[in-house]
């Protein structure tokens, strides 16, 4: 395919309930669903279980939102696992374990932080994938702004291990908002960095113990074992 859209996965339908609270919409809508856009959620479970759907959402029907990152570097060829690159090249009952010792080489020496910088991007078009969108029908689209891998697809200030200081050099996410949003359709983005913490466990036993990636690879917690999923 055209646009350097073959390599990254497409996910088509409506999103979890999980998802909905990470919604950019910030375009008007009414009656009590307006009133909802305009709350400010609390960092508690109370807080988010006041959330509702709002109005349009519940008449899109399709959307789309897509997983691309820094482990389709590893995962281009490796064997089923690898779309979880970043957690199962570490785990040694894993075939990608021994797929990146063959690719890239022992994990003590090359990691995931050492995956990332290969992540160029080079063939991303942003308004490309927003016009693949529309075509298919979809009514609201967007990336995982963040995966398990804990590596941001956006400018972020909060941590280094992004997409515009490493890697693409670009904001992969917010070329995606303004594409999506010029083509009409709601933007979406999802977060699903809250696994990071199990995500890395067999990670430090290799490259991950050094306290200078840490913002990567978080920290290694006692009786957890990425192994376990």
């Amino acid at each position: 395919m055209k646009a350097g859209i073959s390599r990254f996965a497409i996910f088509a339908g409506l999103l979890q309930m999980v998802c909905l609270p990470v919604l950019c919409a910030q375009e008007k809508t009414t009656g009590q669903a307006s009133e909802e856009s305009s709350q400010k959620y609390q960092p508690t479970w109370e807080s988010l279980k006041t959330h509702r759907d709002p109005e349009w959402f519940r008449d899109a029907k399709l959307g789309i939102y897509t997983h691309w990152g820094p482990v389709t570097v590893g995962c281009e060829d490796c064997p089923k696992a690898g779309q979880w690159y970043g957690g199962q090249m570490y785990n040694p009952k894993s075939p990608v374990f021994k797929f990146h010792q063959q690719r890239f080489g022992d994990q003590t020496k090359v990691g995931y932080k050492d995956v990332i910088p290969l992540f160029k991007a080079e063939k991303f078009d942003a308004e490309a994938w927003a016009d693949l969108f529309t075509q298919a029908g979809a009514k609201f689209a967007g990336p995982v702004a963040v995966h398990h891998d804990n590596f941001a697809m956006w400018d972020s200030v909060i941590t280094p291990w992004n997409s515009v200081q490493m890697g693409p050099r670009r904001d992969i996410t917010g070329e995606l908002e303004k594409a999506i949003k010029k083509h009409g359709l709601k933007f979406i983005t999802t977060f699903h960095h809250g696994f990071a913490w199990q995500y890395y466990q067999d990670a430090f036993a290799c490259d991950a113990a050094d306290p200078n990636y840490a913002q990567l690879y978080t920290e290694p917690h006692k009786g957890l074992s990425q192994n376990s999923w």
